[in-house]
């Protein structure tokens, strides 16, 4: 058998797919992934949304824990005044970053250094509460007991 002969039985028997098809699977596997990755971020934002009110609402409680504590111990952190001039009970305790603050970061379970909690409180209640991430602040509002988040 020659070379030429070989080659075109070669050639015969030659199986694979065409550019025509290849091009077609891509443009099915494009179709697909503008379809799906909209949906997988929007997944993810709402679980980076829920983790960051799910934190915020450990700070809270670790909060209330130190007020109270701090209340029924009667240590004074900064008095404030009421607006009548004489000292309120109205203590507005301090800013509080979650990864280095001792207090909240013994109470919680919250793993980032970059929050941050804000918060007053009123006769060992906490009257104002805010809880900040990279991605999302909560303010919770005391008359309803709800979280309002916006992103960061």
């Amino acid at each position: 058998m020659s070379i030429f002969a070989k080659a075109k039985e070669m050639k015969k028997n030659k199986k694979g797919f065409t550019l025509v098809e290849l091009i077609v699977v891509l443009v099915i596997l494009a179709i697909l992934a503008a379809i799906l990755v909209p949906a997988l971020l929007g997944y993810i934002d709402r679980a980076r949304q829920k983790q960051s009110t799910t934190n915020a609402s450990t700070a809270l409680t670790a909060a209330q824990a130190i007020a109270s504590e701090a209340y029924g111990l009667n240590s004074v952190v900064d008095a404030a005044t009421d607006g009548t001039g004489d000292a309120g009970t109205e203590i507005a305790l301090a800013n509080f970053t979650l990864g280095t603050n001792d207090n909240i970061a013994a109470l919680t379970s919250i793993d980032d250094a970059n929050a941050t909690v804000t918060y007053t409180y009123l006769d060992g209640e906490i009257s104002a509460f805010t809880y900040a991430d990279d991605n999302y602040t909560a303010v919770w509002q005391p008359t309803t007991g709800n979280w309002d988040i916006t992103e960061s």
